[in-house]
């Protein structure tokens, strides 16, 4: 099976950027130098190798979607708003974010402000913490450079196509959070949490704190699966 040819980011086994990247063919979001870089992640790669059916064709209406400013001092700072069908999130500039797509419910993130060079300075104001999170590679716990620094606002939508809500988005982002935290405390990939019913067994806990917590209003009435 050939390779789909990528001109940005870095790398997933070598984490460098040279000018032409290879994208897996199965999961569409592993990216690679070369067959070499493939088969040496392959070990690891293949246990979350995962295709995902993503729709071919615009939605036939605008669907609720959820946008993060971002920020230093707000890593998490959502707005509800709804994207209209000739959005750009619907095309293929929107990036998936990996552990959203191993756990079932895979996300699309579209940039606002146009991606800038690697090599360019941080630009105060344009860190989004939260979105870094959403992007780790779940080999490694790290997301990409390009995910570092000057993100700016983003927009991010149901790769389905259904409503993204800010609460199943709190709970996509925490989830990745534990994920890191994972990767701090073992040093190793979690291997057992990318599912779906691993997620949900997260999310049921998450709710059941978060009502305690006194965020009973939010939270009522949720319905499974997300």
């Amino acid at each position: 099976m050939a390779f789909i040819t990528e001109t940005t980011d870095t790398c997933w086994n070598c984490n460098e950027n040279p000018a032409d990247l290879q994208r897996c063919p199965c999961c569409r979001i592993a990216l690679y130098c070369d067959t070499a870089c493939k088969h040496s992640a392959w070990e690891k790669h293949k246990r979350v190798c995962i295709a995902v059916a993503m729709p071919s064709g615009l939605p036939a209406a605008a669907v609720s979607a959820v946008r993060l400013t971002g920020g230093y001092q707000r890593p998490f700072s959502p707005e509800e708003l709804d994207v209209p069908p000739e959005h750009e999130i619907w095309g293929e500039d929107a990036h998936v974010s990996p552990v959203s797509q191993l756990v079932g419910v895979p996300i699309k993130i579209w940039r606002e402000a146009p991606e800038l060079s690697l090599n360019d300075k941080r630009i105060p104001g344009m860190d989004n913490q939260s979105v870094k999170e959403l992007m780790i590679q779940p080999e490694n716990g790290d997301a990409a450079k390009r995910w570092n620094k000057n993100i700016g606002p983003v927009i991010i939508a149901r790769a389905n196509q259904e409503p993204l809500t800010i609460i199943v988005q709190e709970m996509i982002w925490v989830f990745c959070r534990s994920i890191i935290e994972n990767f701090h405390d073992l040093e190793q990939p979690p291997w057992g949490r990318y599912n779906r019913a691993a997620f949900d067994k997260f999310c049921k806990g998450y709710i059941e704190r978060a009502i305690l917590g006194g965020r009973l209003e939010e939270f009522e009435g949720l319905e499974f699966p997300l």
